[in-house]
């Protein structure tokens, strides 16, 4: 995207963030990292398509780029089966696809198959998010996946056991990763560029390796600072 930016005219010409020029490498894990409010899910949510900008220009996406909200009450429909939940984005497209097939897809994200049958509302935070994302991997186009806030709320061995996958599925299809996060220890985990936000705008940009001792702008030291030991 470039000098992209996002302005809500109907609340009083509220800018959400912008102006902002972002460039992903093919097969690049990103973090995009900032304090809540920064509009850091918004440029996400424009990203995906799934809200237009008003400034700039967005080149690719389509059904390349998908976005996996973050674990809530409204990420998947609860009262739906989790079989609903994957076959939803290939119906949508006209296709279908079996119940072993559907079993096949759950166990990519490390899950088992009895699990299709139960809804969204009885799954754990760890067990919606591999749902989430099995469902999203269906896609056959994707080529970057967008990832807001994927480890909250996960205790540490769902948060480990997330990021593993992640890291193979990267590896496996060549996926190109942006975490929206404020959590830098979970960015740490598998980013190899962090991008600061603040006040809407990118306002440092370095490699993972150097940022925990080389960041300089203010909000980035504010972030490191708020890290637990």
């Amino acid at each position: 995207m470039s000098g992209a930016g996002k302005v809500y005219a109907e609340r009083g010409r509220v800018r959400a963030f912008g102006p902002v020029d972002l460039t992903l490498q093919e097969g690049e894990s990103v973090a995009l990292v900032g304090r809540s409010g920064t509009g850091k899910s918004t440029l996400a949510r424009c990203l995906a398509g799934l809200e237009p900008l008003t400034e700039g220009r967005l080149d690719g996406g389509g059904r390349a780029v998908q976005l996996v909200f973050q674990d809530s009450p409204l990420a998947l429909p609860r009262q739906w089966t989790v079989a609903a939940i994957l076959a939803e984005p290939l119906e949508l497209a006209g296709q279908r696809e079996t119940p072993r097939q559907l079993a096949e897809r759950l166990e990519q994200v490390g899950l088992p198959p009895a699990l299709l049958s139960r809804t969204a509302a009885t799954l754990s935070g760890g067990e919606r998010q591999r749902v989430a994302l099995a469902r999203t991997l269906a896609v056959p186009e994707l080529r970057l996946l967008l990832l807001d806030e994927p480890f909250a709320g996960l205790d540490p061995s769902a948060a480990e056991g997330l990021a593993a996958l992640l890291a193979e599925w990267r590896r496996r299809r060549g996926l190109g990763l942006l975490l929206i996060t404020h959590d830098l220890a979970g960015a740490r985990r598998l980013a190899d560029r962090v991008l600061v936000m603040a006040d809407g705008r990118i306002v440092e940009t370095k490699p993972m390796a150097e940022f925990f001792d080389y960041a300089a702008h203010p909000a980035s030291r504010a972030l490191l600072e708020a890290m637990l030991p």
